[in-house]
């Protein structure tokens, strides 16, 4: 299997790894995403993401998704013992009425 591959042992996958992770974590804000963020027991970082349904429709909603797995796999943020999920902040994104291509420019400026 390649290293540039996205496994599911890389993935916050069931209900219960979501809960626990939002119950007793840290958590930081930027500005367009929500950051939280525990220590697991594994010798690599696990990622969730939620977005929500207001965000758009599925096409937004998993495009979304897409860059942000794409993000984290390219960032060798998977090298941490951490779980991560990464949520958007969809107050400041339905007050300012943003769009995809703004979220990515927010999220990595070099792009």
């Amino acid at each position: 299997m390649s290293t540039e591959s996205f496994s599911k042992c890389l993935r916050l996958v069931t209900k219960n790894d979501f809960s626990n992770l939002r119950k007793g974590s840290r958590f930081f804000v930027s500005d367009v995403l929500i950051f939280y963020v525990k220590k697991n027991d594994l010798p690599n970082a696990r990622i969730g993401l939620a977005v929500s349904k207001k965000f758009g429709n599925a096409v937004k909603r998993n495009k979304v998704k897409r860059f942000l797995r794409e993000f984290f796999r390219k960032n060798h943020l998977r090298y941490n013992e951490l779980d991560i999920l990464v949520s958007l902040n969809m107050r400041v994104i339905s007050k300012q009425k943003i769009e995809f291509k703004d979220v990515v420019a927010r999220v990595n400026p070099a792009m």
